[in-house]
Order: structure tokens, then sequence, then C-alpha cells
């Protein structure tokens, strides 16, 4: 009998031996029972009986006629020893628990029919084929950068780049940040790809996704395009993975596994040696930083595909154009819409506030009424007649009086884009008006077909939130508004103003993507604010220099690293005398440096009151060990740590 080490994908960090008859490699998938369940795992590691062997131990149930490589071995260990996280946890990851039981009851050993491409690329400018035929060229690992303006032709480029990779026999992954909301993208992808690009998110079936696993698996699946989740797929033979929009934070995910799949990405490139491309017109200051220190290859799109001219970009002063009262629509902006409207043009009012009133306020006692669960505001959604939680999703119905002093004087405070698209429909009749919101575009295909209307010029007015600024292409689209600058800038991050830039940078590239020159005009109350004036002039490079010298100064990322501890507990002294033993259990030094412990900015969640440690260190020193005992020491039924490597939120 022989025994080997099995990572189960569940919540151990260890393994669990189990005795075979058969002699079995490192990497191997196999059936196992574990607590009278059936379960996939991989054999990490043969047990020798002089290391000692548990008593009754149990018997591999089957061997699965397919093993991770030991590539795919190795990004397991290092994803988890980077991100403080289980090995369990991450495995569940690659062999996702929802389609392995279909798959071990429909076969592994499924022959899809084998998939032939026929990539369509558009005649390239000079500029794009250059950086096509350099990055072409690099077939081992390298990071490259494309940095182009919005519009400047950068999905072609990769595209192309994937067609040579593609031909050569090898697999293309390209993660797309929430992918269920870019049906465009993908139909563009289809387009260039024909329908042999095979898709791996959330919104698709288990049945999608077992025959989707196959394919990948057997390498017959070349063009994957998927959501963070798809980067843990194990591939047979993956020749390059390209990162678009790669300062989107939605890469970051929050919760069980927490990881970037950024960076995750690059890790993974390097250990399989291939090339990583990442897109973006507003690239994240660490990759800027990262280019600078020559660790990445950039590659610069600063015209327009086409020839079609940037946006012209006009400020509104709100101290001197007031809206009206309760209203958001300037003088200026309302002159502006109907003139788009009298040319036949389509007009974009982006309001990064869901809902109809961010707060309900009583004027009589002046309460401001907040969640249950949460210490945050309940925003009104008018058109469900509830009070929204944004944070815990919680619900109820919408007051007609002040529970404490029963006054009826209720007042919405705030615009949300429901109250918006009110105005909208008052002032311009006449006009057909549409709002984009992830409250109306849940399901996708209300999303996809308010899409298709305004590809089909069926809609004059726009409405949404921060959706809108992700990879889609309007052609009739002329003029953008950004209604409240100010609303974005504001936050508990130290990426707020960074955040701010992409974002409205994003929004104000949709306009005038074809040969007649787009408009754009930011409302604010604060015209002479930097991120405004690099905004009206484009000047990203401005921006970026600016924002690193800050973070220099503050030695913050990416001149640092910066570590959250999290604490939660259905008590609040649990949850605050868990971070004071955290903090003596951390070793200060003039390397690493404890922020901390406080009250989270959102201190009651979901039930749950919230601690946070900042840990701040030089980018060289490697404190896992002492994270990884805090995961050990300070996790109890009473209170949760999580740990949480380079954080992104910081609510």
């Amino acid at each position: 009998m022989l025994y080997y080490d099995v990572l189960l994908p569940l919540i151990f960090d260890q393994p669990f031996t189990y005795a075979s008859e058969e002699e079995l490699s490192v990497g191997q998938v196999v059936k196992v029972s574990f607590r009278n369940k059936m379960v996939h795992g991989i054999v990490v590691a043969p047990r020798k009986i002089e290391e000692g062997i548990p008593a009754n131990i149990k018997s591999i149930i089957k061997v699965i006629d397919f093993s991770l490589v030991a590539q795919e071995l190795e990004f397991i260990e290092r994803v988890s020893n980077y991100n403080i996280a289980r090995r369990g946890g991450v495995l569940k990851q690659v062999l996702p628990s929802s389609i392995m039981p279909s798959i071990e009851k429909e076969g592994w050993n499924q022959q899809p029919r084998e998939e032939h491409f026929s990539f369509t690329i558009p005649v390239l400018s000079d500029d794009q084929r250059e950086i096509v035929d350099k990055i072409s060229c690099i077939h081992s690992h390298k990071v490259h950068v494309i940095d182009g303006e919005t519009g400047s032709g950068k999905t072609e480029v990769y595209l192309s780049i994937a067609k040579k990779v593609i031909e050569s026999g090898k697999q293309v992954l390209i993660l797309l940040p929430e992918i269920v909301l870019t049906k465009q993208l993908l139909l563009r992808f289809k387009e260039r790809v024909g329908t042999s690009s095979i898709e791996w998110h959330s919104g698709i079936s288990v049945k999608q996704k077992r025959e989707n696993f196959i394919k990948i698996i057997t390498g017959n699946g070349q063009f994957i395009l998927g959501a963070r989740s798809a980067l843990f797929l194990p591939f047979k033979n993956l020749g390059l993975i390209v990162i678009d929009e790669e300062h989107d934070k939605s890469f970051k995910q929050e919760d069980n596994v927490v990881y970037n799949a950024r960076d995750m990405a690059v890790l993974k490139a390097k250990i399989f040696n291939i090339p990583v491309l990442l897109s973006s017109a507003t690239p994240s200051l660490e990759t800027h930083y990262n280019i600078q220190k020559g660790k990445y290859l950039s590659y610069k799109l600063r015209n327009r595909f086409g020839g079609s001219l940037l946006p012209e970009v006009v400020i509104v002063d709100l101290n001197r154009d007031k809206p009206g009262r309760d209203r958001a629509i300037s003088g200026s902006l309302y002159a502006e819409i109907l003139n788009t409207l009298k040319i036949k043009k389509q007009t974009l009012l982006f309001l990064n506030k869901r809902g109809f009133a961010p707060i309900v306020h009583c004027g009589e006692c002046q309460t401001s009424f907040t969640c249950r669960n949460c210490n945050a505001l309940m925003v009104y959604h008018k058109s469900t007649g509830k009070m929204l939680c944004h944070y815990c999703g919680s619900k109820r119905e919408a007051l007609s009086k002040c529970t404490l002093c029963e006054n009826e004087n209720l007042i919405f405070l705030g615009t949300g884009v429901e109250k918006l698209e009110e105005e909208v429909r008052h002032l311009f009749p006449m006009a057909r008006v549409v709002s984009m919101t992830s409250d109306t575009s849940r399901g996708g295909k209300d999303a996809e077909d308010n899409i298709g209307r305004i590809i089909n010029n069926e809609v004059d007015i726009i409405i949404g939130t921060q959706i809108l600024a992700k990879g889609l292409h309007f052609p009739e689209l002329h003029f953008v508004a950004v209604v409240d600058a100010e609303s974005n800038m504001l936050g508990f991050d130290i990426r707020a103003l960074e955040r701010t830039y992409q974002l409205l940078h994003q929004v104000a590239g949709r306009a005038g993507r074809m040969k007649k020159r787009g408009k754009v005009m930011i409302q604010t109350t604060q015209p002479c604010n930097p991120v405004i004036e690099y905004l009206k002039n484009f000047d990203q490079e401005g921006f970026l220099s600016t924002e690193l010298e800050a973070r220099e100064i503050s030695n913050m990322p990416p001149f640092s690293r910066l570590i959250a501890v999290n604490i939660a507990a259905n008590k609040d002294v649990d949850a605050a005398a868990c971070a004071r033993e955290i903090k003596k259990f951390i070793p200060n030094s003039n390397e690493v440096e404890v922020i901390g412990p406080a009250p989270s900015p959102l201190y009651f969640l979901r039930n749950k009151y919230r601690y946070r440690l900042l840990i701040k260190t030089a980018k060289n020193i490697n404190i896992n060990s002492i994270l990884q005992r805090i995961n050990l020491k300070f996790n109890s039924k009473a209170v949760k740590v999580s740990v949480d490597v380079d954080p992104q939120s910081f609510l």
C-alpha cells in the first residue's frame, strides 16, 4: 500500500493522507471521501512510512485521468503564500466545486469537437502594427503595457497579438472587468474571432462551464474570455494573458481568497514563462511606477484610431452657474443637451450614485436613516418604493413618516440617477431617455438590449453610473457630461484621486469617437482642483507625476507595501480587544509600521463590529510568516480575522 498527501478544495491549508495501491504522480487529480462527502483533490506529495502514517487511513476512491502540471502547483502555492490564503481555498478556484460532480457524471475523457478560428482584424495603423511586431517577437515572460488613449485601438492591437499566439497552437486568456456588463465587447470579440471564443464567468450555466472547462484542459479551447476567476483555470497550453482595463478595481477579489487578478496574472505568466499584456487608457500608478523602474515595457498609442480628435472639455463652476433648487442640471449643461438634441446626436449624463436620493432625512428631529445591519445610510430607490443599503443589500419599505418623532416632513437629500432621470424627462419631454446602472442591468439581458438601442440610435439621452465607463463604444455619442465630479473624489482611500481621474477620463473618452469632434462638460464646485485641470487637458502624464510625488512624500504604495488586518465580531469589546492583541503581536521597527488599531470607516457592517490595523512595510521586507501566525492564532468562533495584502478597499 502506498500513501499520499492530498490537498482538498476546502478551507484547509494542510493536505490529508490517503492510501492507494497505484503509484501516483504529484499533481494527479483524485476522488476521495472527506467527512462523508465526495471531493476531488490533488496529490501534492508521497507520504513515506518513516514519516508516520495516521491510523484509519481512507483509500483514494478513484484516480482521475487528469493532472495539474508542476507550474500550476507552484502557482497555487505562491498565490497562497503571497495573499495569506489557505491552499485549499486557492485549489477551489482551480477545481470549481460547482462543476466537478457534473464532469464526474459526464466523464473526464470527453473530446469536444476541435474549433477552427477565422480571425478578422481590421487594417492596423503604422503605430499599431509596430507595437504588434515588437510584442509578437517576444515569446518568454515579459510584462507589456499598452498605454493608449480612449478610442486609439488598443483592443485591435492585442487581438492581433492573440491571433499570432493561437496560430502557433497555444491558448490565450483575456481577463475583462465585470464581464457580464461588457456584452458589447464580447460581441466585438466574436466578430473578430468567430464563434470559437470561450467565456468563463458567473453569468454562464453550469452545463456551459463544464463544457468550457473540458475544452480548456484539453487545449481545444484556445481563445478564452473571462472574469478574474478564469485566471485559475488549468490551461493545457497557455501562451498569453491579457488584462484589459488593468487599472480597474474589480480585478480585486475581496472575499474568500483575497487577491488581485492583475498581479496574480503577472505571477502566473512568470511561472509559465509567457508574456502578459496590460491594456488601459489610464494605467494604474503601480503600473506606471513599474514602467519607470524598467520592470514593464511600455507602448503608447496617443492618437485615436481613424484620426478622430479628443473631445473638447468645458468646466462648469457650480458656484457661479448654480442649478435650481433640488436640481442637478446647470444652465450651461441644459443648453448643451438642447444643442446636442438639435444636431440629432446622443448625450451621456454620468452620475456615480445609484437610486433616487442618497439620504433620507427627517426635517423635524434631524435624523438620517441608517441600515439596521450597518452604520451606513439607507438610499431611497423610488423605482421600487424601497430604501436600500448599498453595503449589505438589506431593504425596507420607503418611509411615509419619521420612525422616531412620527413627523411626515421627510426630506430626500442629494441626487441619484433616478432623480436625475426625472429631471431630464421633465426638461426634455420629447427626448428618448434610457438609464443604465447595476440596478437596472443585473440580468445582463436588459443591459444588452439598452446597448443595442443606443448603438442603433434609438436613444437620445443616456444616464448612468460607472458601468458606462467600461469598454463601450457608441458611434453617435457626441456629448458627455459629468454631473457631479466631487462625489468621486471623496473616500477613505489613498487611491481616491487616482480613481477619480481614471473614471472621469474613461467616461470623457466615450465622446466623439467618430469623425465629428465630441464635447465633454464637467460640473464641479472645485474648478481649480488639480484633478479637474489635468482632466481638462487630458494630461495623464502630469497627473501621474503629481500623484506619484505625493505618494513618495507620504511613503505610500508603490513606494511601500500596505497590508490590512481586518477584525470582525458580534461584540464591539471582542473586536477591539483582539485588535489590540494583534498590534502587540506585530514587531514595530524602522521598516515595519503599524497604524491603528481603529474602528473601520464602516464600523458596523452586516451585524458585525469592525476594527482594522494597517501595516506599512518597506517593499523588501517579508512579514508573511507573522501574518500567517496571526491568521492561526487570533481567528476564533467569536472573532474573525482576515488579512488583505495590497488592499484596494479601505472601508
